[in-house]
């Protein structure tokens, strides 16, 4: 295996040739890695790595034995759970795995109907629907076999609730066994159980694999923002286009529900921390140089993000909104040192100062004229030290210049509702009622 190639199978190959005419599905697959297996028990899966990355990883031996709308509908069923938010929520204590894993299969399937092959709806029920030794195996597809009363379209936690309640499900172990943690088993190389797909990575707790190491919460936690901001993108892309592929129109519509709810506002600005990231390089004793071992000191990745937080101290902004926007930054000072850079029409460059990390400031305001956002982003531009700028401001100015690096907009939730201009650029509205 080289890469996501194996033989004759090239998964980035055939999730870009079959998703074509899927924009909405094309988007979101541009923003997940692709890797095969072909050692893993399971047609595919989706998941989680460190940094909050989504990893579509597949079993090539497995994939090459479908017709191209067979693993269309593999591939689109992983996605799915993307979209659901699956992989990012972690999994409820004292509930059954087996259950909650058919739960979410029950309801991404319900989008698959007419797509997903009833024989690849009855893998996911080896090891899995087979609560206990008396019951067979059966599709987990509403209406269809043991499913066979429960309504179609209804959420993952519905068809927990409905299955727990279900007589022909009671008495099962429960345990979760059988459910392989790295899909290296006996039964891999094509061969043995065959499953559809494996959700055994997605508490966050196990690691991924002996390279990438352990997916903390905080990845977990960059991985939720991330999948929004995904999703955001491949919503507009679709509509842009004016074609969502097979996505319905009900779940378009929950889809852009899903976008549009309240945001934490401290997760945006910990995935803008996060993701604006530069790696740099430290001279280290305690590692080895691989060119040089034992003659020159090694060296390691340190990885640091360098923020301009641009305040504006307008007269249209009001001592609430600033004290507001001070609690944000106390929450940003946790995550990392930022340089506060104040302005109205124009930069105070004589109170420009840096924020270390883990101090406590209380709300200051040195000016109180009219707003420009040319002056603090030309400011930033100029400096050519920054990853990333936040401004923190009532957005009562016109569009200014493009940044030179990445930029975050942070007002209250009635202009990020209604903002005085139109942008691309990420919008987040703080609430004001606290």
């Amino acid at each position: 295996m080289i890469g996501n190639k194996t033989e004759g199978f090239d998964l980035e190959f055939y999730a870009a040739k079959l998703l074509m005419s899927e924009t909405f599905f094309a988007a979101l697959s541009r923003n997940v890695n692709k890797v095969s297996n072909p050692k893993m028990p399971f047609y595919a899966g989706v998941r989680v790595t460190p940094g909050g990355y989504f990893e579509l990883i597949s079993n090539p031996l497995l994939m090459e034995t479908l017709t191209d709308s067979e693993r269309l509908a593999i591939i689109q069923h992983e996605y799915y759970h993307l979209i659901f938010g699956h992989l990012t929520t972690r999994k409820m204590e004292g509930v059954n795995p087996r259950a909650s894993n058919i739960a979410m299969d029950l309801a991404i399937n319900s989008h698959l109907l007419n797509t997903l092959p009833k024989k690849l709806a009855q893998l996911q029920a080896d090891g899995t629907v087979r609560m206990d030794e008396e019951n067979p195996g059966s599709p987990c597809i509403p209406g269809e076999g043991l499913f066979a009363d429960y309504p179609v379209g209804m959420s993952a936690e519905w068809y927990l609730s409905k299955m727990m309640e279900d007589p022909q499900f009671q008495g099962g172990s429960g345990d979760g066994e059988g459910e392989p943690s790295d899909g290296e088993g006996e039964e891999g190389a094509g061969g043995g159980r065959g499953g559809l797909d494996d959700h055994s990575q997605w508490d966050g707790s196990k690691p991924n694999d002996g390279k990438n190491g352990q997916v903390t919460q905080s990845d977990i936690e960059i991985a939720k923002q991330r999948a929004q901001e995904m999703m955001e993108k491949a919503a507009d892309e679709a509509s842009r286009a004016n074609n969502w592929g097979t996505v319905s129109t009900d779940l378009q519509k929950q889809i852009l529900d899903m976008i549009k709810s309240r945001v934490n506002w401290q997760s945006v600005l910990r995935y803008f921390v996060k993701t604006s990231q530069r790696a740099g390089h430290q001279h280290t004793i305690k590692k080895l140089n691989r060119r040089s071992p034992y003659l020159f000191a090694g060296k390691r990745v340190v990885r640091t993000a360098n923020i301009a937080v641009c305040i504006d101290e307008s007269g249209s902004v009001s001592d609430k909104m600033l004290i507001h926007f001070f609690a944000a930054l106390n929450a940003l000072s946790k995550l990392a040192t930022f340089t506060v850079v104040p302005f109205d029409h124009e930069v105070d460059e004589a109170n420009i100062y840096e924020w270390r990390k883990g101090t406590h400031k209380i709300p200051t305001r040195t000016k109180t004229g009219g707003t420009c956002f040319d002056a603090p982003t030309r400011w930033v531009n100029e400096s050519g030290k920054f990853d990333g700028m936040v401004i923190l401001t009532d957005m009562g100015a016109p569009k200014p210049m493009p940044a030179k690096c990445r930029r975050l907009w942070m007002t209250d939730e009635a202009n990020a509702e209604n903002p005085y201009f139109q942008t691309d650029e990420k919008v987040i509205g703080i609430p004001m009622d606290t």
